[in-house]
């Protein structure tokens, strides 16, 4: 006789995670979107920085004397611009953590980085953007050199800080892309590492080294970006 309860089977470990029922549908052109925004950060990103007057950590007081000097709209504008880049940033962050993760571990790490990657986005804004911004200010209507020298302190310090959270970002989408097979070496395994060394940014700070790993960050950003522009969908 045949028992009255039947014992479901346990799932297999081998077995393809089944897609996400939200996100399943999404067309080709989705992702596409993601891609191009994902480039887009980057080109208007540099694009405003190349047109402001930054004064390094490493230049102590004496090189508050550019902020004197410069043209603060142009500065002004510039940032306004790097601020538009970072608005395309949270579209694209949003996008690989509802896509990438269908196991339960890499849905986890995809949450995880996007909370951090928008505590990044928001501590850039300020203080790091805005303590610029108010350094450059001060310094041109007669504030203390040091004054200005700490305003623009709190500018790099918080800039090295957000890179820690960018790191989270950066090491949980390499888990999710991990589990979920999406490029698990570029993404993934690129993700790790450039995570791994973005947490490490607050030690270079000394050094003068704490952009080194920003510029990783970038080259592992744009590969993201092409693998996203790359796909054709679930």
């Amino acid at each position: 006789m045949e028992p009255l309860t039947r014992t479901t089977p346990a799932p297999s470990d081998a077995a393809p995670p089944s897609p996400r029922t939200d996100d399943a549908s999404l067309p080709p052109t989705a992702w596409k979107v993601a891609g191009a925004l994902g480039i887009a950060h980057l080109v208007v990103v540099f694009g405003g920085l190349a047109v402001q007057t930054p004064v390094l950590f490493e230049d102590g007081r004496a090189g508050i004397a550019r902020y004197v000097d410069a043209d603060l709209p142009r500065t002004v504008a510039g940032g306004y611009v790097e601020l538009i880049g970072f608005l395309l940033l949270l579209p694209v962050m949003v996008f690989v953590a509802r896509t990438v993760g269908r196991t339960p571990t890499g849905r986890w790490a995809a949450a995880t980085a996007l909370v951090a990657g928008g505590g990044y986005v928001a501590v850039t804004f300020s203080p790091g953007l805005a303590a610029g911004a108010t350094a450059m200010h001060a310094a041109q209507n007669g504030v203390g050199v040091d004054a200005a020298w700490m305003m623009n302190n709190l500018r790099v310090i918080t800039y090295v800080a957000s890179l820690v959270l960018l790191g989270a970002h950066a090491i949980g989408v390499g888990i999710a892309a991990r589990a979920d097979g999406f490029s698990p070496r570029v993404v993934g395994v690129g993700g790790l590492v450039v995570g791994a060394v973005l947490l490490t940014a607050p030690l270079l700070l000394g050094a003068g080294l704490h952009d080194v790993p920003m510029l990783a960050w970038s080259v592992w950003w744009l590969a993201l970006s092409v693998q996203l522009l790359r796909r054709d969908g679930r």
